[in-house]
């Protein structure tokens, strides 16, 4: 058995990402998939857990 995830790379509205998927559109990468507005995102967040 393959015990791995597999992570699709999408955009777009939820309902086109599923129809994309079914029709084998997506392409699926093994890179990181975090981009600078996320890592940016994750350095206020863990700012604002501090204070909590």
């Amino acid at each position: 058995m393959d015990n791995k995830i597999k992570v699709y790379i999408s955009g777009g509205e939820e309902t086109e990402c599923i129809k994309n998927y079914l029709l084998n559109k997506l392409k699926s990468t093994d890179k990181p998939t975090i981009s600078d507005c996320s890592k940016e995102l994750l350095k206020k967040s863990a700012k604002y857990k501090n204070k909590i």
